[in-house]
């Protein structure tokens, strides 16, 4: 009986942890309220495309996935042809506030070290 039980509980287990999310990247942005906004990994020289998202009437979406991201540098394409860098690499659950006047100071992250780091040098970089 106590194996049984085991069992079942461990199936249930296996069961409810392969629909957790490995990455989950909430945005806000106003400016592209409705638009799609695309998460590309950089490689080279190239953009590869990791996951779409449309934002809602106030310009609130999150990229979401059961797969965790490959570590590195990405970018958030916007419909407007431009776009802005994020790290990503073992934290994958954070969101990030930016407004389309200056992605690099108007950035607000929160939950990432890498990517709080990386802007502020970005920021000092452009006091430089």
């Amino acid at each position: 009986m106590r194996i049984r039980i085991l069992l079942i509980s461990l199936l249930a287990l296996l069961t409810f942890s392969g629909f957790a999310e490995a990455y989950k990247i909430g945005i806000f942005m106003p400016s592209f309220s409705n638009d799609t906004i695309v998460l590309g990994h950089r490689f080279n020289a190239s953009f590869i495309p990791k996951d779409t998202v449309i934002l809602d009437t106030k310009g609130n979406g999150e990229f979401t996935g059961n797969v965790e991201l490959p570590h590195g540098m990405y970018l958030i394409y916007l419909p407007d042809k431009s776009f802005f860098d994020l790290l990503i690499g073992e934290v994958q659950y954070f969101s990030f506030e930016n407004d389309t006047s200056d992605y690099v100071a108007n950035m607000k992250i929160q939950d990432s070290k890498e990517n709080e780091a990386f802007y502020a040098y970005q920021m000092f970089l452009g006091d430089s």
